[in-house]
Formats: structure tokens, C-alpha cells, sequence
């Protein structure tokens, strides 16, 4: 930008066009290096907070994390797109998993969680990088991961539609809240207000955060 405004202001100068002194091109340049500099944090900001489905989708968050017991806990809650809660699920294995194998399972329980419900038109999100490639490829690979992956894409065949992606962690706290906090007790499907506090308070965490980058 700043090698635009020089050569901008020779042109004038050997043509006899009105001149822009050069500091102003200077202060013109840095004005405009600000404001990108400031669009790419709010582009930064805005992919760490959850993000509603459209109108007429369902959103369904999913994590896998490890418990202090050292074994793994998966949850899975899908809202609306007003960020309203409609339903949860949390459950626990009985070991330690690895990783990719506890997002792929918890990705099949966020399926779970919507066929339960009968919810169609669905937006399947994950931090699981690994797992939502799987996904996005169609097929999964030779590991157990990949078998539970296979799994889930089978599920996935009886939506109406349906996608999957990958979200930065913090866009998917609440999820990860839900699988640390709730234990085995949490039934497949529990209303909101059957639900822990910590994960109310994380959801609306969210819809204040959304609203603020609105």
C-alpha cells in the first residue's frame, strides 16, 4: 500500500496531476494498515466464539477430554439458532482413550444425541482435527478411530442434511465442559435443566460473547 502511494504521487508529479504531499500518503497508509490489522483481529476473535447454525438447523457440539480418574469422558449438546439449549448428553469410558478415538466416539454420540431427539438438519462440530478430516473425506482409516469414524458416517446417512467441521477449541467449550463435568448418571437426552450449572453458565458464556462480536 505504501509503494502504491509513492508511485501515485510520482504519477501526479509527472503528469501535472494535483500532488498529495507524502506525509499525508504516509498518514493515509498507516490509517489503512490499522484498519486491516484490526479486521484480521476481529476475524480471529469472531472464529473462537461459537457461531449459531441458520435458522432451522440444529448445532451439535462434541469433546472428548480425560477425566483426573485418567479415564476418557465425552459429551454432546445441541442448540438452536438463537443459542438455546434443547438437549445433552455425557458419558464416560471405562479407561483411558486415545484421542482421535474419544472425539470419534463423541462425535457418535452427538449423532446419538440428535436421532434420539428425532432432530434433522444438522451442523456437527468437533476440535478434532484429525476426525473431521475422516468425515470430510467420507471414509475412515485403518485405526479404531477410523473404525468408530465409519461408524458415524453410516449414522450421518439418515439426515436429511447434515455437515461437519472443525472449530478452534474455544468455539467449543461448552462442549468440553460437558464432557468434563457430567458423569454417567447424565441420560441420553437430559433437558436443560437437568443439566449442571457449570454448563448453563458456559452457554450463556457463549451467547453473550456472540452477541458482543454481532
Amino acid at each position: 500500500m505504501i509503494l502504491n502511494g509513492v508511485l501515485t504521487h510520482r504519477n501526479e508529479v509527472v503528469h501535472g496531476a494535483k500532488t498529495k504531499p507524502a506525509r499525508l500518503i504516509h498518514q493515509h497508509d498507516q490509517a489503512l494498515s490499522s484498519s486491516a490489522r484490526l479486521g484480521t483481529r476481529r476475524t480471529d476473535e469472531a472464529s473462537r466464539v461459537w457461531k449459531a447454525p441458520p435458522m432451522g438447523f440444529i448445532k451439535i457440539n462434541v469433546d472428548a477430554g480425560t477425566r483426573v480418574q485418567g479415564v476418557t469422558s465425552l459429551g454432546a449438546l445441541a442448540r438452536d439458532h438463537t443459542g438455546r439449549l434443547i438437549a445433552a448428553v455425557g458419558s464416560n469410558s471405562t479407561q483411558s482413550l486415545e484421542p482421535a478415538i474419544g472425539e470419534a466416539m463423541a462425535l457418535r454420540l452427538g449423532l446419538e444425541l440428535a436421532r434420539c431427539w428425532s432432530m434433522d438438519n444438522i451442523e456437527l462440530e468437533s476440535d478434532g482435527r484429525r476426525v473431521v478430516s475422516m468425515i470430510e473425506s467420507g471414509k475412515g482409516d485403518l485405526s479404531i478411530a477410523g473404525s468408530v469414524t465409519d461408524d458415524c458416517l453410516l449414522l450421518m446417512r439418515s439426515f436429511s442434511k447434515i455437515r461437519c467441521s472443525g472449530v478452534k477449541r474455544e468455539a467449543n467449550k461448552v462442549a468440553h465442559v460437558m464432557a468434563f463435568f457430567v458423569s454417567e448418571c447424565c441420560q441420553l437426552g437430559s433437558r436443560p435443566e437437568e443439566l449442571p450449572m457449570s454448563v448453563r453458565n458456559a452457554c450463556n458464556t457463549d451467547f453473550e460473547q456472540r452477541i458482543c462480536l454481532q
